[in-house]
């Protein structure tokens, strides 16, 4: 029974190590400000095609404080403090999967394991989607 179990935990940690970076890498957007100034542009350009007045409106006002407010350097600080965020939840992983390897129970072991690897893939796809971020700015310079 015990060894069931953790072969299920076993089998769904690894199908979340492998979909992880991909869900993660979804959640950036690489964009630096010029391109999502760009995008906007191009939405308010939609928007006054329908007549669409409201969505005019929100969308000249993103363009506004992107204009305004956006610089890549403070995307990449984003970048970094989301590196930084998953590196802090590995290390508090790591300490986890220890106090359970001292208290033997094989199930918390492999929950804490699984755990562990989640973190891990989180961790290098903010580090991926950081890197490329970088190269994306260093392309449009």
């Amino acid at each position: 029974m015990m060894i069931k179990s953790m072969v299920k935990v076993g089998c769904f940690s690894t199908l979340l190590l492998f979909s992880i970076p991909a869900l993660a890498v979804d959640h950036y957007d690489f964009k630096t400000c010029k391109e999502k100034a760009a995008d906007i542009q191009e939405k308010i350009s939609y928007a006054k095609q329908s007549s669409n007045q409201n969505k005019i409106d929100k969308f000249e006002h993103k363009l506004n404080r992107i204009n305004n407010k956006c610089t890549n350097s403070y995307l990449q600080e984003k970048y970094q403090e989301d590196v930084d965020d998953e590196q802090e939840d590995v290390f508090e992983a790591i300490n986890e999967l220890k106090q359970a390897q001292q208290s033997g129970d094989t199930q918390k072991i492999a929950k804490k394991q699984a755990k562990l690897e989640k973190k891990q893939a989180e961790f290098k796809a903010a580090q991926a989607a950081l890197e490329a971020f970088k190269n994306k700015v260093k392309a449009n310079q």
